[in-house]
């Protein structure tokens, strides 16, 4: 995108070295990417340990980049909230699926409560065949939803077509496919 190519410059570290007139040995900047960052605090930590320079500093990149982390913050709540809409109108649907199966089974209830049927076992069979619903329910929302999930881990998803000059966030360039990543 124009936005980052206008100040963001990836070169090879041996070329920035003779550029600036540099030993193999001095370099300005070091970024480390780590494979799990939920270690990102106790690699922070060990590298501060391990510094003596007081003109040397290990930065987490939040401090780097506190546009990009407030995003991700932004971005995290919304989702919570969004998700917090999406139960409680899905429970909404739900109970109401159920009431209006109570409500439309009445003169059924009441031909068994009739001939002597206890309005316990009329609460038991109501409660069995929503246990029933659930799991048919989740059966089936798992498996298409880790369907989709695993095929959007392995492919990714393509949204170029909504982002056709590229995506920045913060002026970092970001990549254009998303990949989930399924856990349990």
């Amino acid at each position: 995108a124009e936005e980052v190519d206008g100040y963001l410059v990836q070169a090879p570290l041996v070329t920035v070295q003779r550029l600036y007139g540099l030993h193999p040995d001095e370099v300005t900047q070091l970024g480390v990417v780590l494979a799990d960052a939920r270690q990102l605090d106790a690699v922070v930590a060990r590298a501060r340990g391990l510094i003596r320079d007081p003109a040397l500093s290990v930065r987490p990149w939040r401090e780097e980049l506190p546009e990009l982390a407030a995003f991700i913050r932004i971005d995290r709540t919304s989702d919570w909230i969004f998700h917090s809409l999406l139960l409680v109108l899905v429970l909404f649907t739900i109970f109401n699926t159920l009431l209006m199966s109570v409500l439309e089974r009445e003169r059924e209830f009441a031909v068994l409560l009739a001939i002597g049927t206890a309005p316990a076992d009329l609460r038991r069979q109501v409660l069995l065949e929503s246990a029933y619903i659930a799991a048919l329910g989740c059966t089936v929302g798992l498996a298409l939803g880790g369907l989709l999930a695993g095929l959007a881990q392995v492919y990714g998803i393509d949204l170029t077509r909504f982002y056709r000059e590229g995506l920045t966030i913060s002026g970092l360039a970001v990549s254009s496919t998303l990949y989930a990543r399924v856990t349990l």
